[in-house]
């Protein structure tokens, strides 16, 4: 018993000099047993606890993770070139995930400008029904090309929401229409006496049509880049350059068992401009699927694009090709 108490008191000396000792952590996770003399603004003075005898050692905090001082508590320094999270890592790259990117508006909304072009037929802007017959009139629409003309479209899309597989689009795009079709009509009536009258119009449209499309529906992602985008586009007629050359004929018949024509009245016409309505093309809805891929190019963000526009009433069929640009990093 008169041995042990000098060993008892030894071992508690050297075991309470152990824990008197601060541990310095820096951020390359080297660890460095210290005892803190000063903590400063922006650094640190220590000694070696080896050492303390030794040199005073003077770090900057930009260089120090956390202390943990001899009574146990941690103090995590914090940097501007190098934050530390709540989290402290011994590694000093943070596990891929572990630390939650802040939110941005590019994470919700993407915006792309897009150009492209218009391939349709000469056959457009005219209505596919046939307007109803009666006994004593009829009229009919009929097509006089099947050429094909190009020409452009451009316009802008948004994209929201933050589901990488399904997004809501919306997009305002702009094109132009051209067309070409016979129109003809023909009537019989009395001229109020004892005779009849036949009437009749022949005429060749020539139409330019300048449509805004308000395009909305859904994003589908279906492989990595490729996406199906099944759009309903509002086509809205903002100007019309409408057209016609053509002849009216109207033959005044005698009565009796050998009716002959007793007068006729000719009016020629030659690119006498309508309104769009009265020739019958008129502002649609309509379902235009697109089929669009992104790709990077030289660390900018692009897309191509194709569409089939599948008018209902009114014959305003196009096929659209082009390109897309992410002109922003946050709303790429």
């Amino acid at each position: 018993m008169n041995f042990s108490f000098p060993y008892l008191f030894l071992f508690l000396f050297f075991t309470a000099k152990l824990f008197c000792q601060d541990v310095l952590v820096k951020r390359d996770s080297s660890k460095i047993q210290v005892k803190l003399l000063e903590v400063r603004t922006n650094e640190l003075k220590y000694k070696l606890f080896s050492y303390q005898d030794g040199p005073d050692i003077i770090i900057s905090k930009k260089d120090v993770a956390y202390v943990i001082y001899s009574n146990g508590v941690k103090e995590v320094f914090n940097s501007i070139e190098n934050p530390i999270t709540d989290n402290v890592f011994v590694n000093p790259t943070p596990p891929k995930g572990s630390v939650r990117k802040p939110d941005n508006i590019g994470n919700y909304i993407k915006f792309n400008l897009q150009l492209g072009a218009v391939m349709q037929s000469l056959s457009s802007n005219y209505t596919r029904r046939e307007p109803s017959r009666s006994q004593t009139s009829s009229e009919k629409y009929s097509t006089s090309s099947d050429n094909y003309v190009y020409t452009y479209n451009f316009g802008f899309n948004f994209l929201f929401g933050n589901n990488p597989y399904i997004k809501h689009l919306i997009g305002v795009n702009y094109l132009r229409s051209i067309g070409e079709y016979n129109y003809s009509f023909g009537s019989f009536g009395s001229d109020g006496y004892s005779g009849y009258t036949t009437y009749s119009q022949d005429y060749h449209y020539v139409s330019k049509i300048d449509f805004i499309n308000a395009v909305t529906g859904l994003r589908f992602k279906l492989f990595k880049k490729l996406y199906l985008e099944p759009l309903i586009s509002i086509n809205i007629i903002i100007q019309s350059d409408v057209r016609y050359s053509g002849t009216t004929i109207k033959n005044y018949h005698s009565g009796g068992p050998a009716p002959y024509i007793y007068k006729t009245e000719k009016g020629e016409y030659s690119n006498e401009k309508v309104s769009a309505e009265r020739s019958g093309i008129n502002s649609t809805v309509s379902l235009c699927p697109r089929i669009s891929y992104d790709f990077h190019l030289k660390k900018q963000i692009l897309g191509a694009y194709i569409s089939y526009n599948l008018a209902y009433e009114y014959r305003l069929p196009w096929v659209m090709a082009g390109v897309t640009y992410y002109p922003f990093k946050k709303l790429k």
